[in-house]
This record gives C-alpha cells, sequence and structure tokens, in this order.
C-alpha cells in the first residue's frame, strides 16, 4: 500500500474519490452521461479498482448517495473485492439532511446565505464574481442563470431560521449503516457543514460527529466548500475536528469565498487537511497538482479517475512529487 502517515490523521496519503463512480465528471452533462455508462459495468469498475489496488491504493471515500444506483454498484463491487482478499475501504461522505422546521433546507436558498455572509468577508463584487465564473459551479445545470435570478429575487436564511434548524438524525444512521461490511478508514461529513457553521450551529455537527464515532469511525472529516470561512469558525469553536476535506488547486475551482482566503484559512491547519479537486475537475495537470500540493504543505488527497490510464498518471505524479 502507499504509505500512511500520522498527521495527526492516519489514512492514506492519496485516496480514491468516488465522483467519477457515481457519474459526475465536473465537466458538463454530456461527460457525466458517459461516466454513468461507463461504471454502470460493473466489470469495469472491478477492473479499474483492481488497479488501483495493485498500485497500492486502498481506500475510496464514497459519497452517501442512496438514490443513485451507481451508488450501490460501487459498494457491491467493493464488497465483492474484499472476497477476492482486495481489502478495499470505504470512507463515507455522508451528507446531512437538514430542516427548517420540517421543511428541508433548499440548496440554492442556502448557497445565498453564503454568498451574503462571505461578502461580508472579502467583499460582494469579488463573491458574485466567484459564484458566476467558478469552472466547478457553473457544471451544475442552469447555475449562473439560476443563481443570478436569485441575487434579484431570493432570501436568504436568518438567524431566526438558524434557530429552527434541525438534523434528521434517522436518516443520518441508515445512510452509515450502508457502508456495513466494509473496513472503517475514516469518515467524512458533507459540506452542509458549511451551513451549520455559519448557522453557529455547532451543536449539531458535533453530534452528527458523535455519530459517526459511535458507528466506529476514529477520524471525522469536515468537508467545507467554503474553507475561507468554515475552517475559522470551526477552529475558534469547542467542536474538536480532526482534520478537513476541502477544494485545494492551483485554479482555485470552488475554493470559497476567494482562492486567498481559502489558502490562509489551509494554511493554519495544513497537517489536517485532506485536498479535495486538486486537478480542479481534470483542468490541471496532475504533476502541476501534486506539485502545488506540496507546495502548500499539504500532503492527503482524493483524486477521481475513470480510467486505468488516469489512475497510473495520477500515482505516478502522486510518487514523484511526493517521492512515496
Amino acid at each position: 500500500m502507499l504509505k500512511t502517515f500520522d498527521l495527526p490523521l492516519r489514512i492514506p496519503r492519496l485516496i480514491l474519490g468516488s465522483q467519477p463512480f457515481l457519474g459526475e465528471s465536473y465537466q458538463g452533462e454530456e461527460k457525466n452521461r458517459i461516466y454513468r455508462d461507463r461504471f454502470s459495468d460493473e466489470s469495469f469498475t472491478a477492473r479499474l479498482l483492481r488497479e488501483a489496488y495493485r498500485l497500492g491504493l486502498d481506500t475510496v471515500s464514497v459519497m452517501a448517495m442512496p438514490g443513485n444506483p451507481l451508488f450501490h454498484k460501487l459498494l457491491k463491487v467493493l464488497k465483492s473485492l474484499r472476497e477476492e482478499s482486495l481489502e478495499f475501504k470505504a470512507a463515507p461522505c455522508v451528507s446531512i439532511p437538514l430542516k427548517v422546521d420540517e421543511t428541508p433546507v433548499d440548496d440554492y436558498r442556502r448557497w445565498l446565505t453564503y454568498y451574503v455572509y462571505e461578502s461580508k468577508l472579502v467583499g460582494e463584487e469579488a463573491v458574485r464574481s466567484k459564484y458566476l465564473q467558478d469552472p466547478i459551479l457553473l457544471t451544475r445545470p442552469g447555475w449562473r442563470k439560476r443563481f443570478s435570478e436569485l441575487l434579484k429575487h431570493g432570501r436568504p436564511y436568518t438567524k431566526a431560521d438558524f434557530e429552527r434548524v434541525r438534523v434528521d438524525f434517522k436518516a443520518v444512521v441508515d445512510r452509515i449503516r450502508l457502508y456495513e461490511g466494509l473496513g472503517r478508514p475514516f469518515a467524512n461529513i458533507g459540506s452542509e457543514s458549511d451551513f451549520l457553521a455559519v448557522a453557529g450551529r455547532f451543536d449539531l455537527l458535533g453530534e452528527v460527529v458523535d455519530r459517526l464515532r459511535a458507528a466506529g469511525y476514529e477520524s471525522v472529516l469536515i468537508s467545507s466548500h467554503h474553507a475561507g470561512f468554515t475552517i475559522p469558525l470551526l477552529e475558534d469553536s469547542r467542536l474538536r475536528v480532526d482534520g478537513y476535506a476541502t477544494p485545494l488547486n492551483p485554479l482555485g475551482a470552488l475554493m470559497l469565498p476567494s482562492m486567498e482566503s481559502a489558502l490562509s484559512a489551509i494554511r493554519m491547519v495544513r497537517d489536517r487537511v485532506v485536498a479535495i479537486k486538486p486537478m480542479a475537475g481534470g483542468r490541471v495537470d496532475p504533476f502541476k497538482a501534486f506539485k502545488f500540493l506540496a507546495g502548500e504543505g499539504v500532503r492527503h488527497c482524493m483524486v477521481g479517475v475513470a480510467s486505468i490510464d488516469e489512475l497510473k498518471t495520477d500515482v505516478e505524479a502522486s510518487k514523484y512529487i511526493f517521492r512515496l
């Protein structure tokens, strides 16, 4: 296996991300369709994972998507490979089902809430430019048009709403159970953590952490697409956070509210950061991506691969840059 380090997290340096396996390319719907077709074939997924294991990767971070058939196919393949003595471990990324009273939190209104908060931190012009031009955000169908309309007519969540936020803990537990039968390397809480942080609901976030620890996950990471504000808020809170999974790449893609603020926050906790989207959704050469991570002192990352050639290139680049 590739080396594992205590930083203080004992997790692999290179972790497979699951988004390609689940049909997400971060390059648009046409590429997403190709990925969905490719990974509908369980034999292809198995071949790719066998090669990953041969190259030293034994951990996959898997987003819990019970409504996505590809999610269940991926778990099935991982479990079948363990029967071949390929001891793959699945690190769950568990999204947090949020409600205000009995109404689910609306994703676009949630992002408008971030926008308002972040505008106070780095200026509205900078945030507006970032939200409407970020290459990964723009792969969401209709994102620019819908968010532009929201800026004109939408209403962010308020302090009164924050007080009424609750978590559907039954759904959280049900999602954790989906990973039974696989190893427990670490768990990753979804980017709804950003909303709970801006809402000041560290009590709810702490309870999600406690549920994951009770399920046997010794290390629990917080996912954040808004590192520039979430990391400082959590570091100033009483919540014990093992680490952060956050975008880090030389394009600044999905590093919010700005690349500069995200880097400033990441540098405070670099020994506990796992970089996600290091290649900005396939827009950055892996050698350049890993060189950037090394320059920032971040030595753990998740990479999504959609072919054996991509896998080999990423592993080669990782070994060359990090001298594994």
